[in-house]
C-alpha cells in the first residue's frame, strides 16, 4: 500500500513542474493533479473531510500554482 508521503511528494513535484511549464494545458494538468494528489494523501489519513487543510494547501502563490484554474504569466496577456 503506498503511503501518504508519496501522495504529498508527488503533489509536490506535479506544483514544482507546474511552475516550469510552458503550455497553459500542462500547467493546468499538473495543479488538477496535485489537488487530485493531496486529496488522496488526505483520505488515506483519514483526514478527507478537512477542507481547511486542503484549501490552505492549494491557495494561490503568486504564480497561481495550486489553483483549480490556471493563471497565465502577465507577460503573455
Amino acid at each position: 500500500m503506498v503511503d501518504t508521503s508519496y501522495f504529498r511528494q508527488m503533489a509536490r513535484r506535479c506544483r514544482a513542474l507546474a511552475q516550469i511549464a510552458s503550455e497553459p494545458e500542462v500547467m493546468y494538468q499538473l495543479q488538477v493533479w496535485a489537488i487530485e494528489l493531496d486529496g488522496d494523501a488526505d483520505e488515506a489519513e483519514g483526514r478527507a473531510d478537512e477542507p481547511v487543510d486542503q484549501a490552505r494547501r492549494n491557495a494561490l502563490d503568486q504564480r497561481g500554482v495550486g489553483s483549480a484554474s490556471p493563471r497565465l504569466p502577465r507577460s503573455w496577456a
